[in-house]
């Protein structure tokens, strides 16, 4: 079961709490508008809005698990459109054992894609997301943003996903009370035309916390605690982001983290991060390779449908 919406209360439920925003770099400004209409509404706004063309930010989306269950993995998608100089990422969940939709951001076809990428994380058996952490950069002369993400699983961080990445700029990060799981997701998106900046932020949905008599403890407003630029460890760094895709359209899924293939040389050993045993290990990238593989083989076929 998911649930989309741009509009829920973030008053705690009977059921959990959405934590704040992170505190990342973002302006509930869009500024999508182009040709004359964009003209006319951005000398509107310097009037109005002082140069914000919108009131809000461009969307949002969110999902929650169902009840009873939690969030044990995520999947990333990015696309780069030189057209525009826009840098859009897509997000999917893992409820449990099963992937759930992607949120539904704006994200291009694989035939409007200049450059894509995919990567997942999935928590060893047994453990579910207790915060994640986001890190922003920039590459100022290229025009390209960069988002990266770490899960915590259980009480342990993992390894970041191996997206692309450059220029750092800040690290944000939310955590669940002690007893919590992270349950839900909600990412706002925005965009300023000057200066080409795809900006995202965060929310967590994380589940009431169990005392110790096993009662869930009263709710209280927000899930989770932030940290502060350079508080949660080092981004994986790429100098050029088309270095790690395979041309126009195409998709190259790499599992990492926990998730990470053994082979070719590129998994860790089984002990590290969780120190999950290695049937485990081994099971989790299969999971994420067979779901990527399924998701590469889909946007083929749309692809080889769009040129017919």
């Amino acid at each position: 079961m998911i649930q989309h919406a741009s509009g829920q209360s973030w008053w705690p439920s009977a059921d959990g709490s959405w934590s704040e925003r992170l505190g990342l770099y973002f302006r509930d400004d869009c500024q999508e508008d182009t040709g004359l209409h964009g003209l006319l509404i951005w000398l509107i706004s310097w009037v109005a809005r002082h140069g914000q063309q919108r009131s809000g930010h461009c969307e949002s989306k969110e999902m929650r698990c169902a009840a009873g269950s939690k969030v044990t993995g995520l999947q990333v998608r990015y696309a780069r459109l030189e057209q525009g100089d826009r840098d859009l990422y897509d997000f999917k969940p893992r409820c449990g054992t099963s992937w759930q939709s992607w949120l539904g951001m704006r994200f291009p076809g694989n035939s409007e894609a200049d450059l894509t990428e995919a990567e997942a994380d999935i928590c060893t058996t047994g453990t579910s997301v207790t915060g994640v952490q986001v890190m922003r950069g920039r590459n100022d002369r290229r025009d390209w943003d960069y988002y990266n993400f770490k899960l915590r699983c259980g009480k342990q961080w993992a390894e970041p996903l191996g997206l692309a990445f450059d220029g750092l700029r800040e690290t944000r990060s939310a955590t669940c009370p002690s007893g919590s799981s992270v349950a839900g997701l909600r990412v706002h998106r925005g965009f300023q035309d000057w200066g080409d900046l795809d900006t995202y932020e965060f929310q967590l949905f994380c589940t009431t916390p169990v005392n110790k008599e096993g009662r869930p403890e009263k709710a209280s407003r927000g899930g989770g605690e932030k940290a502060s630029r350079g508080g949660g460890g080092s981004a994986h760094s790429k100098a050029d982001k088309g270095g790690v895709s395979e041309g126009k359209g195409t998709t190259k899924p790499r599992s990492t983290g926990k998730s990470k293939s053994s082979s070719g040389g590129g998994g860790r050993k089984a002990g590290s991060a969780f120190g999950s045993r290695a049937a485990e290990f081994e099971a989790a990238a299969a999971e994420v390779r067979e779901e990527m593989r399924k998701q590469a083989e889909a946007d083929a076929r749309a692809t080889n449908k769009d040129e017919l």
